[in-house]
C-alpha cells in the first residue's frame, strides 16, 4: 500500500491556520485488494525541511493507534502553533493481510452477509417511496459476496482462489440488520463446522 493523497482540513497544503485544532486525511492504495489498513501513527514537526530526523521538534506523535481511520484525524496543540514556522507531517500505516490466519494443510474461507440498509425491511419507517403495489423501494434485492484471494508462496510462485459457482451458499443467520431496527442474527441456522476444514 500507498499514500496517493494526504493533507489537513481537506487540503494538501495550507498557509496559516486559525484553528485550535487540525484534522489531517490520507489516502492509500495497493494492488492487493486484500490490504486494508488496521493502525497508523502520525508525526508532526517543526524543522528546516521535511525530512523527520532525531533533531527536529516534535510537535505531536500520536503512537500506534489501531484503526482504518483515515480522514479526521484530529490533533489539538496543548499551545498554540509557532508562527513563522514551517511544520510538516508523516502518517505511516499498517496494512492487513491474510497471512496470519493461514495453516499447514486444508484451510476454509468462510463469510456471512445481512441485507443491511441496502436491501432490507423497511419495518414501520413509512417515508421511504413505494411502487404502485405499495411495496417499497429499496437499494437492492439481491445480496452479494465477492472474494479474491492472492496466495504467495516461498519459490515465488501465485495462485488465486476467487468467488464462483463452486462456492456453497445457504441462507444467512443474519435475517435483519439496519441502522433503526438493529440486528438479528440466529447462529443455530448455521450448520455444525460451516467455517471450519
Amino acid at each position: 500500500m500507498k499514500v496517493t493523497d494526504c493533507g489537513i482540513h481537506g487540503f494538501q497544503e495550507v498557509i496559516g491556520i486559525d484553528t485550535d485544532d487540525i484534522r489531517f486525511y490520507w489516502s492509500l492504495v495497493s494492488n492487493d485488494g486484500n490490504l486494508r489498513q488496521v493502525a497508523y501513527r502520525v508525526i508532526l514537526w517543526i524543522a528546516a525541511g521535511p525530512v523527520a530526523s532525531a533533531t527536529n521538534s516534535v510537535c505531536w506523535d500520536s503512537g500506534r493507534v489501531q484503526s482504518d481511520a483515515q480522514r479526521n484525524v484530529v490533533y489539538t496543540p496543548i499551545a498554540s502553533f509557532q508562527s513563522t514556522t514551517f511544520h510538516y507531517w508523516q502518517v505511516t500505516f499498517v496494512g492487513y493481510d491474510a497471512t496470519a490466519l493461514w495453516q499447514a494443510g486444508e484451510n476454509v474461507i468462510g463469510a456471512h452477509v445481512g441485507n443491511g440498509f441496502y436491501a432490507g425491511d423497511q419495518g414501520s419507517r413509512l417515508f421511504w417511496p413505494t411502487y404502485e403495489d405499495n411495496t417499497y423501494v429499496r437499494y437492492g434485492n439481491e445480496l452479494y459476496f465477492f472474494a479474491e484471494i492472492h496466495l504467495h508462496y516461498p519459490d515465488g510462485s501465485h495462485d488465486t482462489i476467487i468467488t464462483d459457482p463452486s462456492w456453497e451458499v445457504r441462507k444467512s443467520a443474519t435475517s435483519l440488520a439496519n441502522i433503526y431496527a438493529s440486528e438479528d442474527f440466529d447462529r443455530r441456522q448455521y450448520p455444525g463446522g460451516w467455517d471450519s476444514p
